[in-house]
């Protein structure tokens, strides 16, 4: 899982505009089919049948994780996000490493905005940027730091990635990375958009699921979130923050280490591609309590199988709670942790089925569901059909009108089957 999401950030092309089926802007997703079923994913669940599960304590590569390079020097720390005028063109930038003795060589890479890499010839993407060694080491603050790095001209999302080499091994660090926004002229804002869930003042775990409404842009850009908590409503006392978010929710784990009976307060800010900022509509508290029941969630998309794209109004039933899809395709649920089977209905579509899904205590399940459209009824194509489907319209009991010839998947045979089996016997249905 690593892997996928280092490869996931060094392969962003930084505009903010999600790839369906995936919920992020990279150009490679590495996929993971332990179970067998000829299907890859990106972002496995883990649970028992599903892919991820079989593998969920493998490990692939060397690494400090494996054991195998246990004191590879890692960089650790890198400045923050930053924020240029039109008229800057240059920043400065600083990051921190595990262990100094260890470091052969530290340096950063800055991807432009627009930036198309070479896909290779072995469908690998490959990426041909300029880098850049560190200018000095500052000991006071234990960091190495480039003074007024250029470069940056172009109005957009610049992505800089650090990366050290290992003095004994010669292995090359994880990746890190940090963002510069350069501004636009007459650029605009992206518009307001209020706080959902958790609501003011309520009582929650210490895990938790944050939800607010989406937010457009009036230039149309694409539009990214920051998600901030801290324990004090003018926030100066941050406990966690995440970047570039590009849906409208964010699941606190237990690696946001929230504490148990405590006031937290949390706010959202939406940024777009140039850099231009615009904080939600009201700053929002919660309260820990672990004694509230043990529930989880459960968000994903549905998608028509065939042409990709997202099924509205579809409903996931996920044992017996039902919830239904968004007009953007997805669908959100709160339930008590445990095993249970699921479907998904839609009108045109045949019904999907999952024997069983695992909603984690505490945590969250992301699962996409793929619907194969219905097949057209075959029987329904002479005037006999036609007549009893209008005398059943009319009122007139008739055993003649076939079940099989219901199109709309409705239980009824109507107007919609009628209009179907005349065009179909005028030639001009599908």
């Amino acid at each position: 899982m690593e892997g996928a999401e280092k490869t996931t950030m060094f392969t962003s092309t930084g505009t903010g505009e999600p790839n369906a089926p995936y919920s992020d802007d990279a150009r490679q997703h590495p996929l993971l089919d332990d179970n067998g079923d000829g299907k890859g994913e990106n972002s496995p669940s883990g649970s028992p049948g599903g892919d991820g599960y079989l593998s969920r304590r493998l490990y692939i590569g060397v690494g400090s994780v494996t054991g195998n390079a246990p004191g590879d020097v890692q960089v650790t720390d890198t400045s923050k996000t930053q924020f240029l005028e039109a008229d800057e063109g240059a920043a400065a930038f600083w990051a921190r490493v595990n262990d100094n003795t260890r470091m052969c060589s530290l340096w950063m890479i800055l991807r432009p905005p627009g930036y198309e890499p070479n896909p290779g010839g072995t469908e690998q993407i490959e990426m041909d940027l300029p880098w850049q060694a560190f200018d000095r080491y500052d000991q006071a603050g234990d960091r190495y730091e480039w003074n007024e790095v250029s470069g940056f001209d172009t109005p957009g999302t610049y992505q800089i990635f650090f990366f050290a080499r290992d003095n004994d091994t010669g292995n090359e660090s994880s990746l890190r990375q940090t963002v510069v926004y350069k501004a636009k002229a007459a650029n605009n804002p992206p518009g307001p958009f209020d706080l959902l869930f958790p609501s003011n003042g309520l009582e929650t775990r210490t895990t938790v699921l944050l939800l607010w409404s989406e937010c457009s842009d009036p230039d149309q850009d694409p539009v990214t979130y920051t998600v901030e908590i801290a324990e004090d409503p003018d926030f100066t006392v941050p406990v966690h923050r995440a970047e570039r978010l590009m849906q409208n929710h964010y699941f606190l784990d237990s690696g946001a280490g929230l504490k148990d009976l405590t006031t937290y307060y949390w706010r959202v800010t939406a940024v777009d591609c140039y850099g231009a900022r615009t904080v939600s509509s009201e700053i929002s508290s919660f309260e820990t309590n672990n004694t509230n029941p043990l529930v989880g969630w459960i968000l994903g998309r549905v998608y028509d199988v065939e042409g990709g794209k997202v099924v509205t109004d579809a409903v996931v039933s996920i044992g017996s709670y039902n919830f239904n899809t968004l007009p953007t395709g997805d669908y959100l649920g709160l339930l008590p942790a445990g095993t249970y089977s699921a479907t998904v209905t839609a009108g045109g579509y045949t019904k999907a089925s999952l024997p069983e899904v695992v909603i984690p205590e505490g945590g969250i399940l992301t699962k996409d569901f793929e619907l194969q459209p219905a097949a057209p009824p075959t029987n329904c194509g002479d005037l006999a059909e036609v007549v009893s489907a209008l005398q059943v319209m009319v009122g007139n009991n008739t055993s003649s009108a076939s079940a099989d010839g219901d199109i709309d998947g409705d239980g009824k045979i109507g107007l919609a089957e009628a209009i179907y089996t005349m065009q179909k016997l005028a030639g001009s249905g599908d």
